[in-house]
This record gives C-alpha cells, structure tokens and sequence, in this order.
C-alpha cells in the first residue's frame, strides 16, 4: 500500500475559508493509497488496464479532482469485479470511500469501507489503510470511542499479515528463495526484522498523527505536544513528505491552541511546501488559507494576501473559478491593509483572468473589483 491520500483525508476535519468542509480531502496522508502502485516486475504480473486506471485516478486525486478520480476508480473496480480480482476491488473500494468522504458523502463512504474491508480480507490481505480511514470518517463525527476503535484495529493487524500484503511479491519471492538456497535462520530473520521495521515505523506514524490531532482538537494539549515530540522522531528515519507534512499541519494547530500564531504560521508553510515536494497539491489551498490567517493575526497582511493570492491561482488552475473569485476578493481586502501595489496588480490580473471565465451572468454581478491604493 503506498501512500498518497490519507493525508488529504486528515484536513477534512477542519473548516476552511471559502471552503466546504468537505471539498477537500487525509490522502494525500490519509491516504496511504492501497496499491495504486507497484514494481515493475509486479505491474508485468497485473492487467494493465487496472494499472492504467489506477495511476489516472491517483494522479487525479492528487490534482484534486475528485469527481474524474472517482470515474478512474468506478473503471478499477468494474475490471477487477469482471475477473474476480478481491485485492483490486478491495483497493477500489477503499479509494472510492475516500473519494466520497472528501465530498461530503459520508454514509456512501461508509458503505463502501465495508466492501473494501470484505474484499482485501478475502484476498488475505491487510485492512489497516481501511480502519484508518474509519477512524478519520468518526473523527470528523467527533465519535471520539469509535476513532479509538478503529485506531486499535489499525494497529492490531498482524504484522505478518500486513507485511505479505504490502511487500511486492518479487521481494517475497527474493525471500523465499534466500530460505531454499540455505541461508542461515538467523539470516533471513534479521532481514525480515529489517523489513518489518520500516513498515512498523511508516504504520505506527499515521495512527500517532490521528492520536495527536485528535488530543489537540479536545484541548489535550500536554497529550497532543507528547504525541508529536514523539512522531518527529520517528519521522526523521521516515522518507514520508506525506506525514510530515500532516507533523506540521497539526503541530500549526496545536500552536495556535496555545497562542503561538508565528510558529504556527512557520509550520503551515513548511507543510505546504512538504505538499509541493510529494506532489499533493490537493490540499495546499487550504493550507495557504490557513497560512495567511496566522499572518493577519500577526498583521503581516502582505505576506497574508500572498497566500490568499496562490490559493487562488490554485483554485483557478483547477477550473474552480467561484472559489478562486471568493479568494481573490478576501486577498484584495487584506491587500489594501498591506498597501502593497505589487500584490495589487497580482491580484488584479487574476481578478480579470476569473471574470473572463465566469458565467456572464455571474461575471457582471462580480465585475467590481478595487484594489487600489
């Protein structure tokens, strides 16, 4: 299971400027992406058209166009339901029920965690990423006992289990033959102990975050920094972007929890640009958004519009021209606190970019646009 969209999932818990609670994906973290990729060697091995549709959709999901990664999947899982395939529709079926939860849908999404979960058992192979995803979906319920639950599931996956279904099966292959060839017990057993290690860390990450998240949202503050002092140091042996970018996310909350507006500012923008490393470009307005909150609270209101002004651009690129009009008009307010002509003109060539765009009808209602000095 690789990551790519937990992450994304993780932000869903929190209400955004002009945007829908749930417009946004805890991929990318949440999402650790059960099996949209594979080796080489594997990928020889599978239909290429589950492969195909499945690169299309995580890349669409990562672009943050839900609704055409949904379509991607709905391909995945009617391949994989015509050859009977329980790992590809339980992957499917997973990724679906984070595709809807980002959209609001969140009983749909539910329905479509007890396919995943049937599927992948059948295929004997690990349910993690699904109780994962579980205990986000009761997390944005605040069915706090039930994300405990979910949470221990998650971890009380046997370890064995989770490492024949995540490893490719070249490497399983790799190990069985280092077995006949008559490599030593001692061996094999530390190698598997290495492998096993690594997937412990990137296993034990997610569950620390959500646990750290969700002490912060219930003002378990003594908890929350406890958590995260702890989930920095795993990171740092961790070639994740995803979860470290959700370390920083939640560590800009815990700051704002206790009345640290500049660090947490800091740490949204380092979260954005651990966003822009891994490619999750999902949820990098939103956390523009957020940065430029902190900055108005410090009364950086230039570096404020910036973020407001990207987040935008954004929105834009990806043909969400409401959004990018309804963001673009809180940056020209704080640009005039700024009195900033550059972020002005930024603004209103953006501004003349989306009229262009919008329904006629909607352009006129919106063609007052006043940046100036």
């Amino acid at each position: 299971m690789m990551p790519a969209m937990i992450y994304s999932l993780s932000r869903l818990m929190m209400v955004r400027n002009n945007l829908s609670l749930f417009q946004y994906l805890f991929g990318g973290w949440m999402l650790l992406f059960a099996g949209c990729s594979s080796t080489p060697e594997l990928q020889d091995k599978q239909d290429q058209s589950i492969v195909r549709a499945n690169d299309e959709g995580t890349g669409l999901y990562n672009l943050g166009k839900i609704h055409e990664a949904k379509d991607a999947y709905l391909e995945v899982l009617k391949r994989s339901w015509e050859i009977d395939d329980p790992y590809e529709s339980g992957t499917a079926a997973y990724h679906l029920a984070a595709c809807h939860f980002s959209l609001g849908e969140i009983d749909v999404a539910k329905d479509w965690l007890i396919d995943a979960r049937y599927e992948l058992t059948r295929a004997n192979a690990s349910c993690k990423n699904v109780w994962l995803l579980d205990a986000k979906i009761a997390r944005s319920e605040k069915r706090y006992a039930d994300v405990a639950y979910s949470l221990q599931r998650a971890t009380s996956e046997s370890k064995e289990e989770t490492l024949r279904a995540d490893l490719p099966i070249p490497r399983l292959k790799q190990l069985s033959e280092m077995r006949l060839s008559g490599s030593s017990n001692a061996v094999a057993k530390v190698r598997i102990s290495s492998l096993r290690g690594d997937r412990d860390n990137q296993i034990d990450l997610p569950v620390l975050l959500i646990q750290a998240s969700v002490a912060v949202e219930r003002e378990e503050l003594a908890k929350a920094i406890g958590l995260l002092n702890i989930a920095e140091k795993l990171l740092r042996s961790a070639e994740r972007l995803d979860l470290k970018a959700e370390w920083h996310r939640i560590s800009a909350e815990y700051s704002l929890a206790s009345d640290q507006i500049r660090l947490a500012a800091k740490h949204f923008d380092q979260e954005i640009e651990c966003l822009k490393e891994s490619g999750l470009y999902l949820d990098i307005p939103d956390a523009l958004s957020q940065s430029s909150q902190a900055y108005e609270r410090e009364r950086k209101f230039d570096i404020a519009a910036d973020r407001l002004c990207r987040a935008a651009k954004l929105y834009f690129g990806r043909s969400e021209y409401q959004l990018a009009w309804n963001t673009t008009q809180e940056a020209g307010r704080l640009s005039k606190l700024a009195r900033d002509a550059t972020i002005q003109v930024r603004l209103a060539l953006l501004a003349e970019l989306i009229l262009s765009e919008l329904p006629d009808e909607s352009a006129e209602a919106h063609s007052e646009f006043d940046v100036s000095l």
